[in-house]
C-alpha cells in the first residue's frame, strides 16, 4: 500500500487475556517507525507492549508498571537523587560500600557484585506509594 499511495501505515496487535498466548505484532512503514522514535522517544514495542499490559491489566497497573527514564546515575547521594525522585532502590547491594562499579579497586568484588546483577540478586526495585510513604 504505501509503495503505491504513500500511505503510511502502523499496526498494532496485541492480546487482551492471559488466555492467549500470542506476542504483539507490529507492522509499520519506514516513516512511521522514525516518527515514534523522533516524537514520543519510544519504539513501537515499547508502544505495543504497553497497550497489551493496558488491555490486560487495566490502567492503573500499567501507569504503575511503565519505567521511568533516568537520565544520570547517581552513586554518591543516590537517595535524594534516585530515590527521592524516582522511588527506586537497590535491593541486596553485595558490596559494603555502595559506589560505581568503575570505583572498585578489586576484582574479587567486581565479580561478586556482576554475579549478583546477573543472577537477580542484586536488582533495582521501584517502590509502591505505601511503602515510599513509610
Amino acid at each position: 500500500l504505501n509503495a503505491h499511495t504513500g500511505v503510511e501505515i502502523i499496526f498494532i496487535a496485541t492480546r487482551s487475556t492471559t488466555d492467549h498466548f500470542n506476542q504483539p505484532h507490529i507492522f509499520q512503514t519506514s516513516c512511521a517507525m522514525d516518527f515514534f522514535d523522533a516524537c514520543f522517544k519510544v519504539s513501537a514495542m515499547d508502544v505495543a507492549l504497553r497497550l497489551e499490559a493496558f488491555s490486560i491489566a487495566g490502567i492503573q497497573e500499567e501507569l504503575a508498571a511503565t519505567p521511568e527514564r533516568v537520565s544520570c546515575m547517581y552513586y554518591h547521594n543516590f537517595d535524594h537523587h534516585i530515590t527521592v525522585k524516582y522511588r527506586i532502590i537497590v535491593e541486596n547491594w553485595p558490596l559494603t560500600k555502595f559506589c560505581c562499579p568503575g570505583d572498585i579497586n578489586s576484582r574479587t568484588e567486581t565479580s561478586v557484585l556482576k554475579s549478583a546483577w546477573d543472577s537477580g540478586a542484586t536488582r533495582f526495585h521501584k517502590l509502591s506509594d505505601t511503602k515510599f510513604e513509610k
